[in-house]
């Protein structure tokens, strides 16, 4: 599945496509986003038990909707077509 993630920093609403086999997991969401904005290096280093939101907040990074864009990627319905042949 293909999935529209929207999210903001300094209150720039950007967007970042992923995809998962089901609803993406909040953390791979929250590390996707923030290495988005500072690539490998987050301004504020995650804290063991820490909440993955509180995190991504910290670094300036709010996360505001994740939508379905697709059930299916491009490249399992292509493998799909494939097998059918």
């Amino acid at each position: 599945m293909d999935w529209l993630v929207t999210y903001k920093y300094n209150n720039v609403e950007h967007h970042l496509q992923l995809q998962a086999r089901t609803v993406p997991n909040i953390q791979v969401v929250a590390f996707r986003a923030v290495t988005e904005v500072f690539g490998e290096k987050p301004p504020v280093n995650k804290v063991v038990g820490q909440p993955v939101l509180e995190w991504m907040r910290a670094c300036g990074v709010d996360l505001t909707d994740v939508v379905l864009l697709r059930r299916t990627s491009r490249g399992a319905k292509h493998e799909d077509e494939s097998s059918a042949l």
